[in-house]
């Protein structure tokens, strides 16, 4: 999704290669640019990218609560159709592990989540990001319909630098 009309954000397992090509982001094709940002601990992502207008998102500073309304946009199933769904906050923060004693922050959304919408945005009420799609659907087994989403503040810190 974008940031700014230069700067496409996703989730860092959608990055293809270090020359920021990402896999099922846009009805054309793939996004081909510049990889500025990548946290693969955090699965977070910047690609800078000819900017050639259009609209884009704001990253929202009003914190999300449990029961909240969100939507999300993706291209679910390998679609060149955007998927539309919507869903709420189920669990803000939820520990996972990655592996090396440590663990990252992570929010639930149950919605009609599917696979393939992952780097997609998920969205508040007003239209505004609150995290990025991690994960989504039934690899999660009996979960169906839930995604993991980055945490708000997580993606605060990591668009920061993208703004003066």
């Amino acid at each position: 999704w974008k940031l700014r009309p230069d700067i496409y954000i996703t989730a860092a397992h959608c990055v293809i290669d270090e020359k920021g090509v990402m896999r099922r982001t846009v009805p054309v094709g793939d996004v081909i640019g510049t990889l500025v940002k990548l946290n693969g601990k955090l699965d977070l992502a910047a690609i800078l990218v000819p900017d050639v207008g259009g609209p884009f998102l704001v990253v929202s500073a009003i914190s999300v609560r449990v029961g909240h309304a969100v939507s999300a946009l993706g291209y679910g199933g390998g679609t060149v159709e955007p998927y539309y769904t919507f869903g709420y906050i189920s669990r803000v923060v939820m520990d996972f592990p990655t592996g090396h004693d440590t663990y990252i922050r992570g929010m639930i959304i149950y919605g009609g989540f599917i696979p393939g919408m992952s780097g997609g945005p998920i969205l508040n009420e007003r239209g505004e990001v609150v995290s990025v799609v991690q994960a989504a659907g039934p690899p999660f087994g009996i979960f169906r319909n839930i995604a993991i989403g980055v945490p708000q503040q997580v993606l605060q810190e990591f668009v920061r630098d993208f703004f003066p």
